[in-house]
C-alpha cells in the first residue's frame, strides 16, 4: 500500500483530517521531506527516549516493570545480562516481555 493510498485512506476515515499537515507528515516520515539533514532521533525510539527522558523518570512511571534496571540498560532491557535482571526482578520472558523486533 503506497503513501497516497494511506493518504486516500486517512482523508476519508479521519475526523479532524486536513490535507497540509497530513502531507507534511507523509514526507518528514518517508524522509522525502525538504529537510536536508533530518533528525535521525525522530525516527528511531531509543535516540529519542535518551533525548527527551535524560534520566529515565518517564519510562520508570509508565513502564514500573523496568523502574528497578540500571539507567545504562533503562532504554535498551534486551541488553541487560541475566544477573542484573534477577537482581532488578526484571527478567525478560517473565516480567517483561522479550523484544518484537
Amino acid at each position: 500500500m503506497g503513501i497516497p493510498t494511506r493518504q486516500k485512506i486517512f482523508s476519508k476515515y479521519l475526523i479532524d483530517f486536513e490535507w497540509s499537515p497530513c502531507a507534511g507528515n507523509w514526507m518528514l516520515q518517508s524522509s522525502s521531506f525538504f529537510n536536508h539533514q533530518p533528525d535521525a532521533s525522530t525516527c528511531c525510539p531509543l535516540k529519542y527516549g535518551r533525548r527527551v527522558d535524560l534520566t529515565g523518570d518517564y519510562i520508570r512511571h509508565y513502564v514500573p516493570e523496568l523502574s528497578s534496571l540500571p539507567h545504562n540498560f533503562l532504554f535498551e532491557p534486551w541488553l541487560t545480562p541475566l544477573s542484573v535482571q534477577e537482581k532488578s526482578s526484571c527478567v525478560l520472558g517473565t516480567n517483561y516481555p522479550h523484544r518484537i523486533v
